[in-house]
């Protein structure tokens, strides 16, 4: 099947993020956000919970270092259920899903906001664009777990280790791609919410964050995003096996 056919009844997806970093922070930002940015928003973040924020400015030149401390305002704005958040600051954009759908609404919901935060503030640029996908795949605690059912046996090398099996409390790696336009950062294992304690919980993570560093102009956002996706969907698909599709199918 094509990856652009793949679409999963279920995940298990702990936490997806997109966040633009800007090149410089806009102190207005602070103070007010403009009206048709706002409106924006709200339509797909209906809830609106502005908070207190402080931002700290650091000055170095020859004579001195002086630092600056700024009161004003993050603006945070929720879905319906609280199952999304988008954050402006001044210095960043950030939307996260805690229950996530499809890349197709994740899509259509940044650009849409994005598209419309540019062209309202004309000066900001942006020098980052971040897509993170947090896989927590998890089985019930009474279960005995088979990894290499459900994950590809690449990953599980080091699970046999040999020595000290039973006394393992994390096991956990990261390896990076780099994929011409933008850098793959891909971490996985056994990450262990109790530790030190023993691995108690059947959970195994797929944390995968797609990232370009550098002037990034408002047009390159939706391609790279596209890009990004793409690569993070071929490595999930290569990370897992038809057994755990199954279960994503359910």
């Amino acid at each position: 099947m094509e990856l652009d056919q793949i679409c999963y009844k279920r995940n298990f997806l702990a936490k997806v993020i997109v966040k633009v970093d800007f090149l410089f922070p806009n102190e207005n930002l602070l103070r007010n956000l403009k009206k048709k940015v706002s409106q924006e928003i709200l339509k797909f973040f209906p809830i609106s919970e502005p908070r207190k924020a402080i931002a700290h400015e650091l000055k170095i030149s020859k004579e001195d270092v002086e630092q600056k401390r700024k009161e004003g305002i993050e603006w945070h704005f929720f879905g319906k259920h609280r199952e999304k958040e988008f954050i402006i600051t001044p210095s960043s954009i950030i939307l996260v899903y805690l229950k996530y759908n499809t890349f197709e609404q994740l899509f259509n919901e940044f650009s849409v906001i994005t598209n419309m935060f540019f062209e309202s503030y004309e000066d900001m640029q942006a020098n980052r664009l971040g897509l993170r996908y947090i896989n927590d795949i998890r089985f019930p605690e009474e279960q005995k777990i088979d990894w290499k059912k459900y994950i590809n046996n690449s990953l599980l090398c080091l699970l046999d280790f040999g020595l000290y099996n039973d006394k393992l409390v994390r096991i956990f790696h990261n390896i990076e791609f780099n994929h011409d336009d933008f850098l793959l950062k891909f971490q996985f294992g056994i990450h262990n919410p109790d530790y030190p304690a023993f691995i108690k919980q059947n959970s195994f993570i797929l944390d995968l964050d797609a990232f370009f560093n550098g002037l990034i102009m408002p047009s390159d956002v939706n391609p790279l995003l596209e890009s990004f996706h793409n690569k993070i969907q071929e490595l999930f698909e290569f990370s897992i096996t038809d057994e755990l599709r199954s279960i994503l199918n359910e």
